[in-house]
């Protein structure tokens, strides 16, 4: 438990401001320890999220599935899905009045 320099308010340590009248219940170092924990834990957040693909075409982090196959497209997302689709209809579409457009001339 922790006491409030201001109101006198006694709450948990684990809270950063006082309840009653919003006043910081951390010193200066124990804030600044926080926020640098905080923004390690970030960043290892995101060396661990990134994969990085190397000249020889290995893989740093989680492999993905190979272009076209049943794993790459079960792992879609609903959007990407349809974007693909739009973009084969849309192909086909030009492709067929390419075909007509020279089949008249």
């Amino acid at each position: 438990m922790i006491t409030c320099p201001k109101c006198g308010e006694v709450q948990s340590d684990a809270d950063h401001l006082c309840a009653r009248c919003g006043a910081s219940l951390e010193t200066t170092a124990q804030r600044a320890q926080r926020l640098h924990q905080l923004e390690m834990s970030r960043r290892e957040a995101e060396r661990n999220d990134v994969s990085i693909q190397g000249i020889t075409g290995n893989i740093n982090g989680n492999a993905r599935a190979s272009f076209f196959s049943q794993q790459f497209f079960n792992e879609m997302s609903h959007q990407m899905r349809r974007r693909y689709a739009y973009t084969f209809v849309g192909a086909a579409a030009l492709i067929v009045v390419m075909i007509v457009a020279s089949s008249t001339r």
